[in-house]
């Protein structure tokens, strides 16, 4: 699949009113949004009607959680806490459930497929049954971690969750039962974990530590039993810059790709975490209250990063023509890039 379109939204947010987690989802959210649907245009594409046409729409109060597909059905989390289950050939509404809480914010960020159910995150994770709609379990931890406010991931047997605690959870995704935890602060407060995702055996998660002195980490754990394998410390450059991990990394080959808050690109090596590049970032110096998440994505040998779109090379990092827009699912060359700014 080639990207379809590409462009940049510019919005200011108080960053002290915002807890980290959230301000990584505000600045990410439409581009990470994007994706799904252009996976539907692409493999719906030989169907009936245009490409790009509508085929139909299900009205909904805001569709705030990343969907997830199976063979039949699209799963969608959207405010007020829903989850809804639609048949994807018509836009039939198989099932629509509540995980309870009050409020208007569903607090995760996507739903997982596993075994036979699907789960999403709101504050604690809530699985349910995907045929049915009914409540298999809850997920909520003894301590009152919150495993619900992140990312969650799986293999299809486990779910794996982050928490705003700094701990990463794996859960049975048949029973709802803890099957490891592996504590990441380090005694530290106000470190958490974020955006866990998984290759061969081993779950790469993100660090961040608020506060003076904001820094962070990737760290890959054994899917099978959350031992660390290895820890790659991101060590900002200058005094007093950022360089928290927010997590989502893309593979390629042997390389882990992943960002860190100052903007800098890092490939490194999935067996010992040693950095094979480092692309440097493509904007100012930032200072203390920037936050550039740059979620990414990789396709064939090159790496996009979402902020100031500039793929470059997974094999050496260096840059390729800035150029991310209009390709089609056909693999037509890229053409210039739009920005757009609000």
């Amino acid at each position: 699949m080639k990207v379809a379109w590409a462009g940049s939204v510019t919005r200011s947010y108080p960053a002290a009113s915002v807890p980290p987690a959230a301000r990584f989802r505000l600045l990410t959210r439409a581009a990470l949004l994007a994706l799904p649907l252009s996976l539907a245009t692409c493999r719906d594409s030989a169907g009936p009607g245009r490409l790009g046409q509508v085929v139909w729409r299900v009205p909904g109060h805001g569709w705030a959680v990343v969907p997830s597909v199976d063979a039949t059905t699209a799963y969608y989390g959207g405010f007020e806490h829903q989850i809804v289950a639609i048949e994807k050939a018509t836009g039939r509404v198989r099932w629509t459930r509540s995980t309870g809480l009050p409020g208007l914010y569903t607090n995760g960020h996507n739903t997982v497929l596993a075994a036979s159910v699907v789960a999403v995150g709101d504050v604690d994770v809530y699985a349910f049954d995907r045929a049915t709609g009914e409540r298999r379990w809850v997920f909520r931890p003894a301590n009152d971690d919150q495993p619900g406010y992140g990312w969650l991931a799986s293999d299809g047997a486990t779910i794996y969750a982050d928490s705003p605690e700094g701990r990463v959870y794996a859960i049975d995704a048949a029973t709802g039962a803890q099957r490891w935890a592996t504590d990441l602060s380090g005694g530290r407060a106000e470190t958490g974990t974020l955006h866990p995702t998984l290759k061969d055996g081993v779950v790469y998660v993100g660090v961040y530590r608020n506060g003076f002195d904001a820094t962070g980490a990737l760290v890959a754990l054994d899917a099978a039993t959350g031992a660390v394998r290895w820890t790659h410390e991101f060590t900002p450059e200058l005094p007093r810059q950022y360089s928290r991990c927010w997590g989502g990394a893309a593979f390629h080959g042997d390389k882990v790709i992943v960002a860190s808050e100052d903007g800098r690109v890092f490939a490194l090596r999935a067996a010992t975490g040693e950095v094979a590049w480092v692309a440097p970032r493509v904007h100012e110096v930032p200072g203390p209250s920037l936050i550039d998440a740059r979620p990414l994505a990789v396709g064939g040998d090159t790496a996009t990063a979402a902020t100031g779109p500039r793929p470059r090379s997974t094999a050496t990092g260096s840059m390729r023509r800035r150029a991310t827009a209009s390709t089609h699912c056909g693999g037509a060359e890229p053409s210039a890039r739009r920005t757009v700014r609000r």
